[in-house]
């Protein structure tokens, strides 16, 4: 831990794709790093793309938002989704993890999505 003197905060990139216990868990996980380093913990990248990823049987919107409802149990400073708007339909998995398309249009969920990041 030589670089903890000059370390502020803590960011995780979590990605539990369609996992229920990876995604049950991801609050213990925010713990943990905030308990080890007792720093502020931000979530830099979290999301679930829609094209070639397990998905378990859900959808991108109950994914997200059942990492949205267990990551915010532990109160990190910041949740980021990756990513807003999709990038490039060419490589189909990296490229699909918006919650907007590549043409700006809403994907199923948007509304439900963003409003659980409100609150």
């Amino acid at each position: 831990e030589p670089l903890l003197p000059y370390v502020n905060a803590i960011s995780l990139d979590l990605y539990p794709d369609g996992n229920t216990a990876q995604i049950e868990s991801l609050s213990d996980r925010v713990e943990d790093m905030r308990k080890k380093y007792k720093l502020p913990i931000y979530v830099s990248e979290t999301g679930i793309c829609t094209v070639g990823c397990y998905l378990n049987g859900m959808s991108q919107k109950e994914i997200l938002i059942r990492i949205l409802e267990d990551l915010k149990e532990a109160k990190p400073k910041a949740i980021i989704l990756y990513q807003y708007t999709d990038e490039d339909l060419n490589n189909k998995v990296e490229g699909s993890f918006g919650v907007t398309d590549v043409d700006g249009n809403k994907k199923k969920g948007y509304e439900e999505i963003l409003s659980k990041m409100q609150k």
